[in-house]
């Protein structure tokens, strides 16, 4: 919405501060796996491979000594070691040097059970995040049974597990896997792990495999998940054209404001906001704000109703499209949560003072007093249709114009007089009616329903009468 200048500005901006409601969440960052090449690590043990660790207590094959920093080794069972090799060149090793520097991570074990070696990382699971891990694995020369996996965790929930590769003798190769969490992760806050296994066999064969270079990154998602219409105006799952709509999801935009005088042109709504834009089955919707978890935008006059896909674009590319339903109208009188007193959800409705018809101190910092039978409210909607003349979404509407569809509004069950009923003047996609109280008994509840077309809106609604 675009204020003009005029005595009711302030009116118009606290009515903006109602409109719409969003949060900024953090963003994924890249995460540093500490000691990924297993280069910082002391190696007092030495064998026909080269010299080597063990971090596996108790083990069968190997004495626990030396250190590996930021990784801990365990098993299941005793027939088993893990931790650090520098493997001497050729022999039973290998004849290319595919593992960064000097060092690699060795798992044994000779027996039915696992062998692990674990890094808990400082980061924790975002929403909307795509983790990738990755590792390069190799197998020895002479290794008799190879089998492994990489596995990223989030606290004791493994999220994703890779062991795709197929290694002969003396050689190796990069494995890869990802994984999404997604808009509403249980698991979200959770520390995340890197485990590197090995699986042994019951009928005693060596069972190896050797790390290096692990890497896990992380890359927030372009999504859209979720559309509604305007929360504050009844949040319907379903719109209208000439509505406005709330995208949910991530990554949306890269800046956070509302729309702004001179983002129009010629009394015209922008269609992009800082390279972000919305498309609403297939057509440009008018965005009136951005951030990069929501996007709001009004719909197009001459949207065709049923099913419509709702994409959101920018320099990350075109989201999937989310399907919502387009009715003819989707009416709603705005209501937003903070008028929602002692579970009593009222309109916003002006006095002719400017003040709200409201209980007196109902809400802090807004000033209110009851209506009085005879005054003049003003209320605002979306969603009621059509005006004559025909004023398109996305034009500020610059003249008197009156809805195309009947409408009453009933205050304590009896009429009010519509004084004005249409597309408020200098917005776009805003409806406004200015009512008569009825003469009706007072209260500090008073309900107030309406009727658009002879079918009854579906909001439950109060203001505050003088007795």
């Amino acid at each position: 919405m675009v204020e003009e200048p005029g005595d009711d500005c302030q009116m118009q901006k606290q009515v903006i501060l109602l409109f719409f409601v969003s949060c900024l969440c953090s963003s994924a960052q890249n995460i540093t796996v500490q000691n990924s090449s297993f280069e910082t690590a002391t190696l007092p043990l030495f064998g026909g491979y080269g010299s080597f660790n063990n971090l596996v207590a108790n083990s069968n094959l190997a004495t626990l000594n030396g250190s590996v920093s930021n990784w801990s080794g365990s098993a299941t069972v005793q027939n088993a070691a893990a931790g650090v090799l520098a493997p001497i060149a050729g022999g039973p090793n290998w004849t290319t040097h595919w593992f960064a520097g000097n060092n690699v991570a060795y798992l044994q074990i000779s027996i039915a059970g696992t062998v692990s070696l674990t890094q808990t990382l400082s980061t924790k699971l975002e929403n909307n995040t795509m983790y990738t891990l990755s590792a390069m694995v190799g197998r020895r020369n002479t290794t008799p049974r190879f089998n492994y996996s990489i596995q990223l965790w989030a606290g004791s929930a493994l999220l994703a597990s890779a062991s795709h590769l197929t290694l002969a003798g003396n050689s190796f190769g990069q494995d890869t896997v990802s994984y999404s969490s997604g808009p509403a992760n249980a698991k979200a806050g959770q520390a995340l792990m890197i485990v590197l296994s090995s699986f042994g066999a019951s009928d005693g064969t060596l069972t190896e495999a050797y790390f290096d270079q692990v890497s896990l990154t992380a890359k927030a998602v372009f999504a859209v998940n979720g559309v509604t219409s305007a929360t504050a105006f009844g949040g319907a799952s379903s719109t209208a054209p000439g509505s406005f709509v709330e995208i949910y999801g991530s990554n949306l935009a890269t800046t956070t404001r509302n729309w702004s005088g001179s983002d129009f042109s010629n009394g015209n709504a922008p269609t992009s906001l800082d390279g972000t834009s919305v498309t609403i089955g297939g057509q440009k919707g008018f965005v009136s704000y951005i951030s990069p978890d929501q996007v709001n935008a009004l719909v197009p006059s001459n949207l065709a109703t049923g099913q419509q896909g709702v994409t959101v674009s920018n320099a990350l590319g075109v989201t999937s499209a989310f399907t919502i339903t387009v009715n003819a109208v989707e009416p709603g009188l705005l209501a937003p949560s903070n008028f929602r007193v002692k579970g009593t959800q009222y309109a916003v409705a002006l006095n002719p003072d400017g003040t709200y018809a409201l209980p007196v101190g109902a809400i802090d910092g807004l000033a209110s007093h009851p209506a009085t039978a005879g005054d003049t409210l003003v209320f605002y909607g979306l969603g009621f249709g059509p005006v004559t003349p025909a004023i398109p979404a996305g034009q500020l509407a610059g003249q008197p114009n009156a809805l195309a569809n009947t409408f009453q509004m009933f205050i304590g069950g009896m009429a009010g007089t519509a004084a004005y009923s249409g597309l408020a003047p200098n917005y776009t996609g805003l409806y406004q009616f200015n009512i008569v109280v009825p003469n009706v008994g007072g209260g500090s509840a008073v309900p107030v329903t309406f009727a658009l077309g002879g079918t009854n809106g579906t909001q439950k609604l109060y203001i505050a009468v003088q007795e």
